[in-house]
């Protein structure tokens, strides 16, 4: 897999996070286990505060689950159709995992997800919201589908000569090509990973 390899400014991010093992209760790729609760919390932290859905790709979940990627829900709050069997995510969001120095004996790592902001723009975020800014650089960006979310990209990442993936932490991105936790198949992510020069 050849990945377009791009120069990137550093991002902003407003949204919620969780440090351990996701994965003690429930598997990977459920909405029970952890990374699955904290985008619930996240979607109801957004509701909260009465916030609208990021990204200007805010839309009805039939409208997204026809396919026609459109914009029409301006009025749409964060919550609507967070977690429903089926809904396409709507919005532009980010998942970030981290990597900590016991992460690799313990299984333990940060997980962060969130939509971005204007760097200005923090004031507007009240105390239960994190913040980070994921750093400038250059990232392999490339889309995921189906079985292929669930599985090790970094085996067939075909990287330029001179680049390697920084294995600290990598970033995928959310938009109405993800249908739904019960629709996989059906569905795509974007993947950001940094990039390392040798």
């Amino acid at each position: 897999m050849k990945p377009e390899i791009l120069h990137l400014p550093p991002v902003f991010l407003a949204g919620a996070g969780f440090f351990g093992n996701p994965f003690t209760s429930h598997a990977a790729w459920t909405e029970e286990n952890e990374i699955g609760l904290l985008w619930n919390r996240y979607f109801s932290l957004m509701t909260e505060a009465g916030f609208s859905y990021p990204g200007g790709q805010a839309a009805s979940s039939e409208a997204k689950a026809e396919g026609d990627g459109e914009a029409d829900g301006a009025n749409l709050r964060a919550g609507e159709c967070a977690g429903a069997s089926g809904a396409a995510m709507p919005g532009e969001f980010y998942e970030l995992h981290i990597l900590h120095p016991q992460s690799l004996k313990t299984g333990d790592y940060e997980v962060f997800v969130g939509h971005q902001v204007p760097l200005e723009d923090p004031v507007r975020w009240d105390i239960r919201f994190s913040t980070k800014v994921l750093p400038g650089g250059d990232y392999a960006v490339f889309w995921l589908a189906g079985e292929a979310m669930t599985d090790d990209w970094t085996r067939d990442l075909e990287l330029p000569e001179g680049y390697r993936v920084d294995t600290g932490f990598s970033v995928n991105k959310y938009d109405y090509r993800f249908k739904g936790m019960d629709r996989l198949s059906e569905s795509e992510i974007q993947v950001y990973a940094p990039l390392r020069r040798d």
